[in-house]
This record gives C-alpha cells, sequence and structure tokens, in this order.
C-alpha cells in the first residue's frame, strides 16, 4: 500500500548484534544524527564486551532455546536473535546439532526425544504471548512428559523465561541490556 502511494519503504532485517548496531548508526545518518547514534553505539559496544568477558575461559552448558506459543514449541537455532546472542557468548546451544535442512533457519520443530539425548543444562524461553499461559502449556505439554522430568536443566531448576520485551522483538538499543541477561543466565552470575 505504502509503495503504491509511491512512499519509500524500506525493511531492516534485526537478527543480529550487528544487524542492531548497523541499522542504528544507519538511522543516525538518515536523521542527520549521526553523533547521537554513535554514542549510543558506543555505550552498546561497551555493555556488550562486559557481557563477552565475563564469558572468556568458561564452558558453556549444553543450552536449548524454547520458542513457544500455549499451541507450539520449537527450537531456536543461531540464526535466531536470541541463538545469535547465545552463540556469541559461546553458548552449546543444542538446536544447532540437529540435522536437518531446516536448521538454515532460525527455528527448527521441538523433539522431545531429541532434547532428552542431547540433555541441555540450561533452558532458555522466549514466548511472543502471556508468559504465565506458555510456562503452563509447558507444564503441561513437556512436564508430564518422564523425559523432559530426567533432562539437568529441569532437575537443576534451570529454566528461565526471559523477559519478552527483550528476547521476543528485537530490543534495539536495549540489546546489551539482552546480552547480559542472558550472560547471567548462562554463567549463573549476578
Amino acid at each position: 500500500t505504502l509503495e503504491k502511494a509511491n512512499i519509500p519503504v524500506l525493511i531492516k532485517s534485526l537478527d543480529t548484534y550487528e544487524d542492531v548496531i548497523s541499522t542504528l548508526g544507519f538511522y543516525g545518518e538518515l536523521t542527520g544524527e549521526d553523533e547521537i547514534a554513535q554514542a549510543k553505539i558506543k555505550e552498546i559496544e561497551a555493555d556488550y564486551e562486559k557481557a563477552i568477558a565475563r564469558a572468556e575461559n568458561k564452558t558453556a552448558p549444553r543450552s536449548l532455546i524454547i520458542w513457544g506459543t500455549t499451541d507450539s514449541f520449537s527450537m531456536a537455532t543461531s540464526k535466531s536473535f536470541t541463538g545469535d546472542l547465545l552463540k556469541r557468548l559461546g553458548g552449546n546451544n543444542i538446536a544447532d546439532n540437529v540435522d536437518s535442512v531446516a536448521k538454515d533457519s532460525g527455528y527448527i520443530p521441538l523433539g522431545m526425544e531429541y532434547i532428552a539425548t542431547q540433555d541441555p543444562e540450561a533452558i532458555f524461553v522466549v514466548t511472543h504471548g502471556d508468559v504465565d499461559a506458555v510456562k503452563n502449556s509447558i507444564d503441561e505439554n513437556l512436564g508430564q512428559n518422564p523425559l523432559w522430568q530426567d533432562i539437568s536443566a529441569v532437575k537443576n531448576n534451570r529454566v528461565y523465561v526471559l523477559p519478552y520485551q527483550l528476547f521476543a522483538v528485537n530490543p534495539g538499543t536495549n540489546i546489551a541490556k539482552a546480552i547480559n541477561i542472558l550472560a547471567d543466565d548462562l554463567y549463573l552470575q549476578e
């Protein structure tokens, strides 16, 4: 509709850390506010580097990112936004080990048997819907499965529901906050 009205349209993909940084710089140039954009980029990069430094010389737990709604669950690969952040932190994402053509996308079907064989030590849940409803759905759909109860992350209470506004949608200039939350949960740091 916009194009038909001769209104220029630009759609930017924001699936990675680099996408966010380059887009912020682009919008700074586009609006004539390059100095403000560059100052924000430096601030983000400094916080980002702190998160990366906390991960240095540490062994990341085997991790699973579940993208969920009350109707279905998928596993997020490193091609997803949250998966990209996990990878940057040295994360060991079990979804990246699936032999599947579908892993070229950011999400692949969740397979309980596969998860059980990989035994993730940390599970991150990202939802676009109501957090409590998705938690209940996990408990009802996955929690009843005996395989789920034997997973290390479940036994050790390392299932984390990540904040919607930082992980279900791209957080934009709050990306450093997102990666720091992920680092805290991944490496059990305050």
